[in-house]
């Protein structure tokens, strides 16, 4: 006989098309019941009139029709209440519903009530002696992070296992509040644990990890990957995507690393060069808006052809996602991202790829800077000291991973105001920077109104031509046209 938690399992794989997690998580399925071969339930949808009604009723009835015993399911639409809406916000967002601590069916399950810590050796190796909890233990070790891709049991991302008979509980620690993929960690570890005869029900409630226990992942990781960083797909070889390739990088943000990206990227290309810009800031893109190249990239014989401006050709994460949704990725997937966007898409004939970087030393800029030994790194500064300071840590980035530092670029160097150049941010810490890493300063470029706003519009200075504004860019271009590369030696 079929129950109404037969078919609650059955539809966690469903998921709303707009909000991309399971309805069952999201506590869109209502009162469930089953009687001779028909199911009777309801959904509740946050908004009366979603667009979405129809493809969520054909998803449950195709995923019900299917288990054997059901020949006939019924729906009614509910809309949720203003608590139900807060609750699935909540969820959303990581954060736990009113009263709740539990999610994915554990709440109520009785195995909560004697769930104990996982067994573990020193190696993380399962150190359980009862039968059941063994059992249960060796399935979880068979079940890996979706981004990490090492066992949870190896990550001790697995905090306690509780058994009540047939019922199981098992708590797992994300290494971030809100992980997007809850659900499917739930589905995997229910897929593993319901392969034992014995097991009658599966929750999975989750919690987040102290920050010592986040460092430790970090240490589990080294160890099983070693020094070498990831593969890469295809076996990327520099001289098939560009004769250059340039990382363009800051020690903070709001320096105004994207403009320069953008502007110097068009004034090479003015200059009858073929320029690709790689926008890597996942978290932050902005190469789609200033550059004012949009559109949707297509995919032909397994490439993504990127979009393209005349000799300027562009691949930004901006392209595949809504440009106000927020990106909660680490570092696994954006290794992911960005492999993708060297290995797969159609860069044709390139004279110099221009990477747009995130700022600082984090995962994407670690993971170009492992991956891409013989790429150029031009650092963004502003004049003020602490700009220039933490620019000096992305330079010993460049030192450690042997990146060749092409020179220093120094943003809004002054304003002006009448004729006069007001130095608004300090003076000097561009070429002191550049004089302490023994590498060219490349140009000092203003805080000008117009620079801002045609960035902003998609429409930047340097993209006619030499004017005056723009001539600063030119002069940047045609300096790394002509500049040796130095090794860095600071």
């Amino acid at each position: 006989m079929i129950s109404a938690k037969d078919i609650e399992s059955a539809l966690r794989p469903v998921k709303d098309p707009e909000l991309q997690h399971s309805i069952v998580a999201l506590g869109m399925v209502g009162e469930i019941t089953v009687s001779s071969e028909t199911v009777s339930l309801t959904l509740k949808m946050p908004l009366p009139g979603s667009p979405t009604e129809g493809v969520l009723c054909d998803s449950i009835k195709e995923t019900l029709v299917a288990m054997e015993g059901i020949s006939e399911v019924t729906i009614a639409i509910a809309t949720m209440s203003d608590t139900e809406r807060m609750d699935l916000a909540n969820k959303l967002h990581g954060r736990p519903s009113e009263g709740e601590t539990q999610s994915g069916g554990a709440s109520d399950n009785p195995a909560m009530k004697n769930a104990t810590p996982l067994a573990l050796n020193a190696d993380n190796s399962i150190a359980e002696t009862d039968p059941k909890r063994l059992e249960i233990a060796e399935a979880l070790a068979k079940v890996e992070d979706p981004e990490i891709n090492l066992p949870l049991t190896q990550l001790g991302m697995v905090k306690s296992i509780g058994i009540a008979g047939g019922d199981i509980v098992v708590e797992i620690l994300l290494t971030i509040p809100g992980c997007p993929l809850k659900d499917k960690i739930t589905g995997d570890i229910g897929k593993e644990i319901e392969k034992l005869k014995w097991v009658d029900s599966v929750g999975v409630s989750f919690g987040v990890m102290t920050e010592e226990q986040r460092q430790n992942v970090g240490k589990i990781i080294e160890q099983s990957r070693g020094t070498q960083p990831p593969a890469w797909k295809h076996d990327i070889k520099l001289e098939d995507i560009a004769k250059r390739i340039i990382t363009v990088c800051s020690g903070k943000g709001g320096v105004g690393k994207s403009t320069t990206t953008t502007n110097v990227a068009f004034a090479l290309a003015s200059m009858g060069h073929q320029v690709g810009i790689l926008d890597a800031d996942v978290y932050g893109f902005s190469i789609p808006r200033m550059t004012g190249i949009h559109g949707q990239p297509v995919v032909e014989n397994d490439r993504i052809e990127p979009l393209k401006k005349g000799n300027v050709q562009v691949m930004s994460m901006g392209y595949f996602i809504d440009e106000d949704a927020p990106v909660i990725w680490r570092g696994p997937l954006l290794h992911k991202a960005i492999n993708q966007f060297l290995a797969d898409v159609n860069w044709s004939t390139l004279d110099y790829l221009l990477i747009d970087l995130p700022p600082g030393t984090g995962d994407v800029t670690l993971t170009i800077a492992q991956a891409l030994p013989t790429a150029e790194m031009l650092i963004v500064t502003t004049p003020q000291p602490v700009a220039t300071h933490v620019a000096g840590r992305v330079a010993k980035l460049a030192e450690r991973t042997k990146l060749k530092l092409l020179g220093v670029v120094e943003n809004m160097s002054y304003l002006e105001v009448d004729g006069q150049k007001l130095r608004i941010f300090g003076e000097g810490g561009g070429r002191e920077l550049a004089e302490r890493l023994n590498v060219p300063l490349l140009g000092e470029a203003p805080l000008h109104q117009e620079i801002r706003e045609r960035s902003d519009d998609g429409n930047p200075v340097a993209s006619d031509g030499k004017t005056e504004l723009s001539k600063v860019y030119f002069e940047i271009a045609e300096k790394i046209a002509q500049t040796e590369v130095a090794v860095i030696s600071a």
